[in-house]
């Protein structure tokens, strides 16, 4: 199934310039768009069944202030392993764009800046 809108009706309107200015043409496009993806979605609804919930994985780290999480799935542990990568990723970037340690890239940016360009 596929889903299609027009702003633009397919059939001529009694509308004229004034609605057009006033923007009556756009209000009704619009309302009328949002049937469309309503019934779409009501439809699309009834064909395809509800996922259902199952057991997952939550992998989590805590990086620049800020909790990083993942749900996922249980399925091969390649898929897990990529997950957790993923999540060390995000300590790399941390120690490239921290300025609270003098080891990062970013320290070093800033402490050199003044001296030219960067």
């Amino acid at each position: 199934m596929k889903f299609k809108c027009a702003l633009m009706p397919e059939k001529k309107t009694n509308s004229n310039r004034r609605d057009f200015l006033t923007g009556r043409v756009l209000k009704q496009a619009i309302e009328n768009a949002g049937d469309d993806l309503a019934d779409y979605l009501n439809q699309a609804t009834e064909e395809f069944a509800a996922p259902s919930g199952g057991s997952t994985i939550r992998l989590s780290t805590r990086a620049m202030a800020t909790e990083f999480a993942m749900v996922i799935n249980p399925g091969a542990s390649q898929q897990v392993m990529r997950a957790s990568d993923a999540l060390d990723l995000i300590h790399e970037y941390e120690q490239l764009m921290t300025v609270y340690r003098s080891t990062s890239e970013m320290s070093r940016v800033n402490a050199t800046a003044s001296e030219g360009p960067v």
